[in-house]
């Protein structure tokens, strides 16, 4: 499942809202629907920056983004423990008969299975951004061995050349010299018959 800069935003700004930072946020704090929001926002920057979506400003601008609401969620975090560290015991000896003992464990029952299905949410989102940067990559290095496979052939191209070019230097060398024999052949002949005739003047 490949994702855009747009479904980042719309996930920062989901987000901001579940950790209060946004004006109209009046819903109460869920940690595990922010938790998941957190881990979808940081698969979804990762596949990003990989796939080369951002610039390198952005990069440093979401990731100072990712680290301040990630330290708001921590923070947030330590203060629902703390209230349910204070308020634990009285948790803890509310469920004293059978009927208030079978409704606290459905209640851990369903809190689990939210936390599962939240996980599992992420496990498959980060599967198909895996499956689509591997997918990427493929293409990436299809195209690199088609550009070496042109380097090759280019190279072989110029071997040819360049054994071709030799080739003709050789042959105009040879003709160069064939040409000098041939002038001064025919100048010897030029000068003996100069010299027959200046002879037979004589």
């Amino acid at each position: 499942m490949a994702t855009s800069i747009a479904e980042f935003q719309r996930t920062l700004t989901e987000l901001k809202s579940r950790l209060g930072l946004e004006n109209n946020n009046k819903s109460p704090f869920n940690a595990e629907e922010t938790k998941r929001l957190l881990d979808r926002a940081k698969v979804q920057f990762d596949f990003l920056r990989l796939d080369k979506m951002l610039t390198r400003k952005a990069i440093t601008e979401y990731r100072e983004e990712l680290k301040v609401l990630k330290n708001e969620y921590e923070w947030r975090m330590t203060s629902v423990n703390k209230a349910e560290l204070l308020d634990g015991h009285k948790a803890e000896a509310t469920p004293t008969t059978a009927n208030d003992l079978m409704v606290h464990g459905e209640k851990v029952q369903k809190e689990s299975l939210q936390s599962l299905k939240g996980a599992i949410l992420t496990i498959y989102e980060a599967k198909d951004i895996g499956a689509e940067t591997q997918r990427k990559l493929e293409e990436d290095n299809d195209r690199i061995v088609d550009i070496h496979d042109k380097v090759v052939g280019i190279d072989a191209n110029l071997d040819r050349v360049q054994t071709s070019i030799v080739r003709m230097l050789r042959r105009l060398a040879t003709d160069k010299v064939i040409w000098v024999f041939i002038v001064l052949i025919l100048v010897a002949i030029i000068l003996i018959v100069l010299a027959h005739y200046h002879k037979l003047g004589n």
